[in-house]
C-alpha cells in the first residue's frame, strides 16, 4: 500500500479532490474511494520485495551523489581558502568599496505610479541572481541613480537566511534597482568585487557573520559591519579573480551534473514504483 500511495496515478488522485486553506490537505473519504490495482496478495509481497530492492539501490546511488557534492562544496571552500591566504596585505573594506543600502518598500511605492523593477534578497544567491520572480515599486527620478544597478555591481544579502550571500549583477535588465534588503557595491580601486564575493563566501561557511550578529533573532550584516572588516588584498586582483572564477566555475559545472544525475534517478524511481503497482510491467 505504500508503494500504491506513492505511485503517480495516486499521487494525481490526491491532489486533484484536495482543499486548500492556509495549507492544502486531502479529504480522508475520498482517499479511503480511490481505485487500486489489487493482485494475489503472493503477488503484491513479490511486487513489494522487489521494489525494496530496487529502490535501496537507487536511493543508495543518490546518497553516494550526495556526498559527492558535498566534498566538492569542500574543493571550494578550499580553493577560496588557498587565494585569500596567498593575499599580500590586508584593509578594510571602506578603503576598497563603496557600499550602499538599498530603497525601503512602503505600500504607497508598491502600488504608485513609474513603477520599476527592483532586486531583493530572495532573487540573490551564491554567484546566482535568479530574475524569473521580480517585484516592483515607484522609484522617482531623483532616486534613479542612487537606487540603481549597473553591469558589475555586486549585490549582497543584508539580512535572513541567506544572509552575505552575494553575486555580480551582469545588467540583464538595463533599468533595474535594488530594495534596502540588499547592499549595492562598488569598486573604489584596483581591487574586484569579485574578491570581496569569495571573502564573503569563505567567511560565512567558517561561521564569521554568526559570530558577529545578533542570531537570536534574524541575522543581519549592516553597512556599518561590512565597510569595517579588514580583509585580504591581492596586489593582481584581476588575475587571482580570474584564476577563481575558472576553478569555481568547473566544481559548479560538476555539481550541476550531479544534480541533473540524481534528477533522473528520483524520475527512474518514481517510474518503476508506478509501472510495477498497475501492471505496466511484468513482475
Amino acid at each position: 500500500m505504500a508503494y500504491v500511495a506513492a505511485s503517480r496515478g495516486f499521487q494525481a488522485a490526491i491532489e486533484a479532490d484536495a482543499v486548500t486553506s492556509t495549507i492544502q490537505n486531502f479529504n480522508a473519504e475520498r482517499y479511503a474511494n480511490i481505485q487500486v490495482r489489487a493482485p494475489l496478495l503472493d503477488d503484491q509481497r513479490r511486487i513489494a520485495d522487489i521494489l525494496d530492492a530496487e529502490t535501496a539501490r537507487i536511493d543508495g546511488l543518490r546518497t553516494k551523489r550526495l556526498a559527492q557534492m558535498s566534498v566538492l562544496d569542500e574543493l571550494e571552500l578550499a580553493r577560496i581558502g588557498e587565494h585569500l591566504a596567498t593575499a599580500e596585505s590586508t584593509g578594510p573594506v571602506y578603503a576598497y568599496f563603496d557600499v550602499q543600502l538599498g530603497k525601503m518598500l512602503n505600500g504607497e511605492r508598491a502600488s504608485g505610479g513609474s513603477q520599476q523593477p527592483y532586486l531583493r534578497n530572495a532573487n540573490v544567491h551564491w554567484y546566482e541572481i535568479d530574475t524569473q520572480d521580480m517585484a516592483t515599486m515607484t522609484f522617482e527620478p531623483g532616486e534613479k541613480r542612487r537606487y540603481g544597478v549597473r553591469g558589475g555591481d555586486l549585490l549582497v544579502c543584508e539580512g535572513g537566511a541567506g544572509v552575505a550571500e552575494a553575486a555580480v549583477w551582469d545588467g540583464r535588465i538595463p533599468a533595474c534597482f535594488y530594495q534596502k534588503s540588499l547592499h549595492r557595491v562598488r569598486a573604489r580601486r584596483s581591487v574586484p568585487v569579485e574578491w570581496l564575493m569569495y571573502w564573503l563566501r569563505y567567511s560565512k561557511a567558517i561561521g564569521v557573520f554568526d559570530a558577529d550578529g545578533n542570531i537570536a533573532t534574524i541575522p543581519h550584516l549592516t553597512g556599518e559591519q561590512l565597510t569595517e572588516y579588514k580583509i585580504p588584498i591581492p596586489e593582481a586582483g584581476q588575475r587571482r579573480v580570474a584564476q577563481l572564477n575558472a576553478e569555481i566555475a568547473a566544481i559548479r559545472e560538476t555539481q550541476r551534473k550531479m544534480e541533473a544525475a540524481n534528477a533522473v534517478l528520483a524520475e527512474r524511481r518514481q517510474a518503476l514504483i508506478t509501472a510495477a503497482v498497475t501492471g505496466g510491467i511484468t513482475v
